[in-house]
């Protein structure tokens, strides 16, 4: 059986520096990796329906126009 405990308030606060810190190292890697593929921007990963799809789909949802 394991014992779940809180943490000490200066523990705890000593784990969210650590797990900033590590989120940060996180997103240079991130940006790091990018830069080197060559891809700039967040938007780059973000994908867009063609505007041709999108009336598609309205029309599909919503009967004849």
């Amino acid at each position: 059986m394991v014992e779940i405990v809180p943490a000490l308030p200066e523990e705890a606060d000593a784990l969210r520096v650590e797990q900033l810190a590590a989120v940060r190292r996180f997103l240079g890697a991130v940006v790091a990796n990018r830069q080197a593929a060559g891809v700039s921007g967040l938007t780059d990963s973000v994908g867009h329906e063609p505007k041709a799809r999108q009336k598609a789909i309205k029309r599909a949802q919503g009967g004849t126009r």
